[in-house]
C-alpha cells in the first residue's frame, strides 16, 4: 500500500441487483442533492439502477469528490448486504504529518456508537442472570456526586438503556455539581452518557472486572471481533486514527492534544508499577490512579483540576463513548443484531435482538427517532431502522445504519473536525436515502 492517501475497494462479495424506481430517486433528489451537492440529475444516474447499498464507480468517484471538497483527513466505510460486509474503502490519512494512509485495519475511535456495543454486553448479561433489566443501579454502586434523591434512588438498568434516566449527558463542570435527575425516571427522554457510567460501574462490580474484560466475555470474544476494545491500548497504537483541525491555510493537521494517547500513557506508568494491564483497570482504578499521577512538566492536562479527573467522561475506559474499532468490524457487530440469522455461541438470542430494535421511549422533538435498547431507531416510509450516531470531542465522527428488512447496513467513521459532515453526506449519498440520522 502507497502512501497516496487513497485505497482500493474490497471487492463485491454479491453482485445481486436491486432495482430503485426512478420516481422514488426524484421525491427524495431534492434532500439528497442539498446534503451531496448533487443535482437530482446526477443523484438519478449513480442510483438507478444500484447494488443496493454498494457503490458503482460513478458513485465512488462521488465520493472521492465530495471527500476533497469537505477537505476530510481520513475517512472508512463498510457497507453490508445480506448481512454480511460487502463493501468496504478507506480515504485520506491516519496521521496527516506522516502521512500514514488508512487501511482496512485502522482502528477509530467509534464515538457514542459504543454505547449500542456496552448495551448488547448488558443484555447478554441479563439473559444468563447476572441483573435484570429493571434492578436499580443504586443497589450496586452508587456514584460520583450521586444525590441520594427519590429520582436518583430510583434509576433502573432499563431507564439507563433506554435513556429515560432524567440525568443530563454530562454533568456541568464545576466542583460538587450532583448528579442529579431533572424529571422521575421513565417519564420522559433524556440522552446520558452520564447514566451509562454509572451502570458501567455496575457492571464491573458484579463481574469483578473492567468495562473492557466484560466486553471480551460477553460479545468480542463469542463473536469473533477481539480487534474490537473499549480502551486506548499501546500495542495497538500504531493502527489507531489521530484527531485532526484545520489549521490557519486549512490544512488538516493532527491535533496538539492526542488525550487518549497522553493521558494513556501516563496512566500506564502507574498501572505497570501496579502489575495491572490498562485493559484490566476499573473506573475505580483510574480514579485512584489519578489521585497519583504525575504530570510532565508542559503537559496540556496539568492545568485541570483535580475534581474533574473524578469525572467519568475523563476515565480511559467509558462505556458511552471509549470503543474503539475499525469500520468493517464495526459493521459485523451491525449485523449481529439483525433477527432471525443463526449466531454463535454465547451470544443473545433472537429475541432479546428483536426487544433491544423495538422502541422503548419516544422524543417529543423527534417523533420519527425513538429509542430502543442502546440503539436508536428510525421510521422512515413505513419501515424501522436501527442506527446511532457519535462524535468524541471535535475530530472523532461515526455513524451506523442498518435495515433489519433487507439485512443492509452501512457505517462510516472519520478523524477530523471536517468528517462529520462528510460522513453525512456520503451516507445519504450511498444509501440513496434522506434519513434523518444523517441530517
Amino acid at each position: 500500500m502507497t502512501k497516496a492517501g487513497k485505497n482500493q475497494s474490497a471487492p463485491l462479495l454479491s453482485e445481486r441487483y436491486s432495482m430503485i424506481k426512478r420516481r422514488s430517486v426524484l421525491k427524495n433528489a431534492g434532500a439528497l442533492a442539498a446534503l451531496t451537492g448533487m443535482t437530482p440529475a446526477m443523484l438519478a444516474e449513480v442510483a438507478v439502477p444500484v447494488r443496493s447499498w454498494i457503490p458503482n464507480d460513478m458513485m465512488i468517484s462521488r465520493l472521492e469528490d465530495l471527500f476533497k471538497k469537505r477537505n476530510v483527513a481520513g475517512a472508512s466505510f463498510a457497507i453490508l448486504e445480506e448481512g454480511e460486509v460487502a463493501w468496504a474503502k478507506s480515504f485520506g490519512f491516519s496521521n496527516t504529518a506522516t502521512q500514514d494512509p488508512i487501511t482496512d485495519k485502522t482502528l477509530f475511535q467509534v464515538a457514542s456508537l459504543s454505547k449500542p456495543i456496552f448495551a448488547y454486553v448488558v443484555m447478554n448479561m441479563i439473559e444468563q442472570g447476572r441483573l435484570q433489566l429493571d434492578d436499580r443501579l443504586s443497589d450496586y454502586v452508587r456514584p460520583i456526586g450521586y444525590s441520594g434523591t427519590p429520582w436518583s434512588q430510583a434509576i433502573t438498568v432499563r431507564h439507563t438503556l433506554t435513556h429515560t434516566t432524567g440525568l443530563p449527558n454530562w454533568r456541568e463542570r464545576k466542583e460538587g455539581v450532583p448528579l442529579e435527575p431533572v424529571f422521575e425516571p421513565g417519564t420522559g427522554y433524556s440522552y446520558s452518557g452520564e447514566a451509562y457510567s454509572w451502570l458501567q460501574e455496575v457492571v464491573e462490580a458484579i463481574e469483578n472486572a473492567s468495562l473492557h474484560e466484560a466486553a471480551s466475555r460477553y460479545l468480542f470474544a463469542p463473536a469473533g471481533l477481539e480487534d474490537m476494545a473499549f480502551l486506548w491500548l499501546p500495542d495497538r497504537d500504531r493502527r489507531e486514527v489521530f484527531g485532526h483541525s484545520l489549521d490557519a491555510s486549512g490544512q488538516n493537521m493532527p491535533d496538539a492534544l492526542q488525550f487518549s494517547r497522553e493521558y494513556g500513557s501516563l496512566v500506564l506508568k502507574i498501572a505497570s508499577r501496579w502489575g495491572r494491564e490498562l485493559s484490566s483497570l476499573r473506573q475505580a482504578d483510574i480514579r485512584a490512579i489519578n489521585e497519583v499521577i504525575e504530570w510532565p512538566e508542559g503537559s496540556t492536562l496539568a492545568d485541570k483540576p483535580e475534581w474533574l479527573w473524578q469525572l467519568p467522561d475523563y476515565a480511559l475506559a467509558n462505556a458511552p463513548s471509549s470503543a474503539r474499532a475499525t469500520a468493517s468490524d464495526y459493521a459485523r457487530f451491525l449485523a449481529l443484531m439483525l433477527p432471525d440469522r443463526n449466531q454463535p455461541a454465547g451470544l443473545i438470542s433472537n429475541e432479546a435482538r428483536k426487544f433491544m430494535l423495538t422502541p422503548q421511549s419516544e422524543r417529543p422533538d423527534q417523533p420519527n427517532m425513538p429509542s430502543g435498547i442502546g440503539w436508536g431507531l428510525e421510521r422512515f416510509q413505513g419501515k424501522l431502522y436501527y442506527q446511532h450516531w457519535g462524535r468524541n470531542g471535535a475530530s472523532y465522527t461515526a455513524l451506523s445504519l442498518a435495515d433489519p428488512e433487507t439485512k443492509r447496513g452501512i457505517v462510516a467513521m472519520a478523524n477530523s473536525e471536517t468528517g462529520g459532515t462528510f460522513i453525512d453526506e456520503a451516507a445519504a449519498m450511498l444509501t440513496g436515502t434522506p434519513f434523518q440520522t444523517f441530517v
